[in-house]
């Protein structure tokens, strides 16, 4: 017969065994950005464990790749990612080289998000280099938008359902109970723009006008700023990005565009990082050589819409 010590001790065991059956059953979600994390939690609550490799004030289409990310990347059972090229700098060759195959292009613990997204900006026509940092499928920050928000957490919670099917019905609870909120939150946005609708706005790039009814001008052209800059008494122009012409924030009018969308397009995307080499040090080498190149250089100059830049 056990004594008191050793029934203490066998409880103490089995405990532990039940203790870490709980946890192991957590599926481990890796997601590319901090939004598709909190999405993921959103929907996986505490039947998850969910990490963003990019932290919240990281660019997102530069990332510097970490040993420790393909440690995490190995032991994942779902990776969310944007797509769209977003990560294509960065993130394939840790997927690669992280010898995870659930989590490879095409298995069940690969998801990019874009997938459940309405997206803008899909380029019509030709699509090259010389029109600068495009994006050939379209814009890649589609979470901004609250539908595409909603529609996203509902694909997250079919593959996690998929992956975890006793516990689809938790996470079709936490999926409705996120859209709920969402729902909420979305009537006291309206309420608050309301005063603003009908408004027209100008931004650089079309944006998400329509969700508060907002006339967006389009994309800014350097033949309509002097009759833009006239107008800016009754227009109210807002921008965040730190390229100035006059009044108004141009990104796509600056010629580090072409050099950054170039460093994206044929730098470390096409050759996979060297053992020991740090994403910092390649990206200092292709700007390098881009640097030496004097030929390229000129070409970032030819688009029309720098052509402010070439006197």
């Amino acid at each position: 017969m056990l004594n008191r010590s050793k029934l203490f001790a066998v409880l103490l065991i089995c405990g532990s065994v039940l203790t870490s059956s709980a946890e192991a059953k957590k599926l481990n979600v890796i997601t590319a950005t901090t939004d598709l994390a909190a999405l993921a939690q959103e929907v996986g609550g505490d039947k998850i464990d969910v990490e963003s490799i990019a932290k919240g004030y990281q660019d997102p289409h530069f990332v510097e790749a970490k040993p420790s990310f393909l440690l995490k990347l190995r032991h994942a059972d779902l990776l969310v990612v944007v797509g769209l090229d977003l990560e294509i700098g960065w993130l394939p060759p840790l997927i690669t080289q992280s010898g995870n195959g659930r989590i490879q292009p095409g298995g069940q613990g690969y998801l990019e998000a874009s997938q459940f997204a309405e997206i803008l900006e899909i380029p019509q026509g030709r699509v090259d280099r010389s029109q600068g940092d495009v994006h050939p499928q379209g814009n890649p920050h589609y979470w901004l938008d609250p539908d595409n928000g909603r529609r996203i957490a509902k694909g997250i919670a079919g593959r996690l359902s998929e992956l975890d099917p006793g516990d689809s019905a938790y996470f079709q609870q936490r999926l409705q109970d996120f859209t709920q909120r969402l729902a909420a939150a979305e009537k006291r946005w309206d309420a608050d723009m309301a005063p603003y609708h009908g408004r027209k706005i100008v931004t650089y790039k079309d944006a998400h006008a329509g969700n508060f009814d907002l006339r967006n001008l389009s994309s800014l052209d350097l033949k309509l700023l002097p009759g833009l800059l006239r107008m800016s008494t009754t227009l109210d122009p807002q921008f965040l990005e730190p390229y100035y012409y006059g009044a108004f924030i141009l990104p796509d009018l600056n010629p580090d565009e072409f050099v950054w969308g170039h460093a994206k397009s044929n730098g470390v995307s096409k050759k996979p990082l060297r053992k020991n080499e740090s994403l910092k040090e390649r990206v200092e080498t292709d700007l390098e050589a881009i640097k030496q190149n004097k030929k390229l250089v000129r070409s970032f100059f030819c688009a029309n819409s720098v052509a402010y830049a070439r006197d």
